[in-house]
């Protein structure tokens, strides 16, 4: 019995749906999704062994931006052959795969462990090989194991591909970052074995992200044994090291409730100074590599868009940490972070006007919402504080923001006067830009497929999860008890998808149909902006639960969809120029995928470049306002006018991508294979700005066959 693509409910099924007073909706579910692997079915690779049924032995499946999805199955059994040898400690793998017709053993538990010989990934009763596992967009992954090796070595941290795997770090190996780990070795507590996915990072130029602990050296009992680093395997940076300064403070116990590595290796953590006092000691850091660590924000500061209040409590006990504060992709390409903030001092008024959210940067700090606000969309309405136990926690629950500076976030809405407002309508979902936010959905609102059925508590849901694009991703339960999962395009305003739905029912294997009950996700993000189970490509791995307690990993989506990132610089005349792209990029095709930029300064020389190491984020010139955001290499395309009239922003550039390609075969990556993710930005001639010339905001999109 092979695992066969899903199909669309079987007639009897459909049949009993259209007794329903409201017609449902078909979701991309049932329309667009593909089972990779069921329960029962067999798996690939391991013959006579079959995929399990518990939930607890299914890993939630993760997907790069080549539309791989990578999950891990334990405990598989026999198909009743007594043939498959499935005892421990082999009895786990990783599985890899883009559709069902492709789907293939990846690793699995007590296989030779790369890169040391005689060694292999198990311990003697158990497998090795973790079920917590990270991919990067490009397809690499980071994975821990423990080894059948002796006590004092027996567990690593791989990074790689299947031929090309990295030792990242090994217990009882010489500790990288010398000179500032002198001596010290990896000690047992480094957790190589089980690196976890919120914790760690790793991105498609490579960058790992990880912490470990040390023994030996000048190792002072657990005062300096903890330190993260980052960088290149075998060329790692010691990012911070426990009892280690940042300016004049010095750096508590490692903590990292928040730890995040983005595309362009910059790293966003939250640390407490013990040598401040309360009232400023807990802080958010940026790493950027050559520069090292900075205060990216800090207690007591002066809070932007208020009269002299400051990020602070009157208990002290302000942080940024808390779960509703902040989502998983909270961090992008451009080092911009979002999260909700208490505020203390100035014109603030206790459980009015106490908290906000904020999108903080390098360059400075803005106030997306604050308590109190009008709730957008909403006339009447204000936001309000979530909840935890009854103690306020955040107005503005689970916020993320993509690459291109859309944010998504859930919170509560208070009515003060008219008395509209109840527990079965008080919470609600926002996506959009700042300053321009749209109400995605009200608790209590019908939701759109469903047949009738209501938007339950927004603050009970997952996420939202955005992707780099700015697709949101939300989960909800519908009357508080059929999970339903839709997508919104945050860029263009909707509409709300349904994506899936407690109650479809979808074909696992030839004839046999299942109902699905729900789902499983990964929040983490890809250090890309993105959840690893949803990509910038809108492509959705997911586990489905169904009702008889038996599960299947699906696919769902996979047309890659181009999108902007990075920032703008304003020109003399204050023009904001920004890129899209019209047609497709295939490159089968020697036309017909054209890269514009609108809003040049007229007049002027310019030209379009693109470059195939992905994005990066630095400004252009010292007190400029562009930044340079695609990686070198890169390659210059023919210089053009921008027209339109000189003083003006009536200007545009404009470069068909093939057809450069077609005419130009040693142009940077030529020929380019299908799958490919380029990046492009726009460059043109400005003579009072910052070195004489100005930037636009940068694409970037994945070449189809």
């Amino acid at each position: 019995m092979q695992v066969t693509p899903f199909r669309t409910a079987s007639a009897i099924a459909l049949a009993a749906l259209s007794l329903c007073p409201t017609a449902l909706a078909q979701s991309k579910l049932v329309s667009d999704g593909e089972v990779l692997a069921a329960s029962g079915n067999p798996v690939p690779g391991i013959p006579h062994a079959l995929y399990p049924n518990s939930t607890t032995n299914w890993v939630n499946p993760v997907v790069d931006e080549n539309g791989d999805v990578l999950f891990a199955v334990s405990t598989m059994v026999d198909d009743g052959s007594g043939l498959s040898g499935l005892a421990l400690p082999n009895n786990r793998a990783y599985i890899r795969g883009s559709s069902a017709a492709n789907v293939a053993l990846y690793l699995r538990a007590s296989d030779a462990a790369p890169n040391l010989p005689g060694v292999t990934l198990n311990t003697a009763t158990g497998p090795g090989i973790s079920t917590a596992f990270r991919v990067a967009k490009n397809g690499k992954v980071l994975f821990g194991s423990f080894l059948s090796s002796s006590s004092a070595d027996d567990t690593v941290l791989y990074a790689g591909d299947t031929g090309a795997w990295q030792i990242v770090g090994r217990e009882g190996d010489v500790a990288a970052g010398a000179p500032g780990v002198a001596g010290c070795t990896y000690a047992s507590g480094s957790a190589f074995n089980s690196p976890t996915q919120t914790a760690t990072g790793l991105n498609a130029n490579g960058d790992v992200l990880f912490k470990a602990r040390l023994q030996g050296g000048d190792v002072a009992g657990t005062s300096n044994d903890d330190v993260w680093y980052v960088g290149q395997p075998g060329a790692l940076q010691v990012m911070l090291r426990e009892g280690g300064t940042v300016g004049t403070d010095t750096v508590a116990s490692l903590g990292f409730s928040i730890s995040r590595l983005n595309a362009a290796g910059q790293v966003l953590h939250d640390q407490r100074f013990s040598t401040a006092p309360a009232n400023t000691d807990q802080t958010v850091l940026l790493y950027t590599p050559g520069l090292g660590n900075s205060v990216l924000l800090r207690e007591g500061d002066a809070a932007p868009g208020t009269v002299g209040a400051t990020f602070n409590n009157s208990a002290n006990t302000w942080s940024t940490t808390n779960s509703q504060q902040t989502g998983s992709s909270n961090f992008n390409s451009s080092a911009q972070y979002i999260v909700a903030l208490q505020l203390l001092g100035g014109d603030v008024v206790a459980g009015v006007n106490d908290m906000a959210l904020y999108i903080c940067s390098p360059t400075g700090h803005s106030m997306v919402i604050r308590r109190g606000d009008a709730a957008p969309g909403l006339p009447g309405l204000t936001m309000d504080t979530t909840h935890t136990t009854g103690t306020p926690v955040s107005m503005a629950a689970s916020p993320c923001i993509a690459d291109n500076g859309r944010i998504a976030f859930r919170g509560r809405v208070a009515d003060t006067v008219g008395g509209t407002v109840t527990a079965a309508n008080d919470t609600a979902l926002w996506a959009g830009a700042p300053g321009a936010l749209q109400l995605i959905y009200r608790e209590g609102d019908v939701a759109p497929g469903t047949g009738g059925q209501l938007f339950g508590d927004a603050a009970a849901t997952i996420g939202p999860l955005m992707n780099a694009a700015g697709v949101v991703l939300l989960q909800n339960r519908l009357g508080g008890v059929n999970d339903a999962l839709y997508s919104y395009d945050s860029n263009t305003g909707g509409p709300l998808e349904l994506v899936a739905l407690a109650g479809d029912v979808i074909e696992v294997a030839p004839g046999v149909f299942k109902t699905v009950s729900g789902f499983g996700n990964v929040s983490a993000d890809n250090s890309n902006a993105s959840p690893m189970m949803f990509g910038a490509d809108g492509v959705l791995a997911l586990r489905v639960t169904f009702t008889d307690n038996t599960n299947a990993v699906v696919k769902i989506g996979g047309a890659p969809v181009p999108f902007s990132y990075c920032t703008a610089g304003t020109s003399t005349n204050g023009c904001v120029p920004s890129i899209g792209a019209s047609g497709t990029a295939s490159v089968a095709a020697s036309s017909g995928f054209t890269l514009n930029v609108a809003n040049v300064e007229g007049d002027k020389q310019g030209l379009l470049f693109y470059g195939l190491s992905g994005p990066v984020a630095f400004p252009w010139g010292s007190g400029g306002t562009s930044f340079n955001c695609v990686k070198s290499p890169t390659q210059r395309m023919p210089p053009q006018n921008s027209g339109g009239a000189a003083g003006t922003c009536a200007g545009a550039l404009s470069t068909d991508w093939l057809a450069y390609l077609a005419g130009n075969p040693l142009a940077v990556g030529n020929p380019i294979a299908a799958g490919t993710t380029v990046n492009a930005q726009g460059w043109y001639r400005d003579p009072p700005a910052v070195k004489s010339t100005n930037l636009s905001n940068a694409l970037e999109f994945v070449t189809v066959p």
